[in-house]
């Protein structure tokens, strides 16, 4: 696991996976329980992203 210096975020294997996949345009299904990190990895993902996303306020 590696930390982020985005509020201290620490990045999992599967976490980084994820956004791996999203950076590549690869689609995927969040699915979890409240409190996993489904909103922090969408977040991370637009901070980190290199393209403006033209649906984002």
């Amino acid at each position: 696991m590696t930390a982020t210096n985005n509020a201290k975020i620490v990045l999992t294997e599967e976490f980084t996976d994820a956004l791996t996949r999203l950076h590549r345009g690869d689609s995927i299904f969040l699915t979890g329980r409240a409190g996993t990190g489904k909103s922090t990895l969408v977040r991370e993902f637009l901070a980190t992203d290199e393209i403006e996303s033209s649906w984002t306020s």
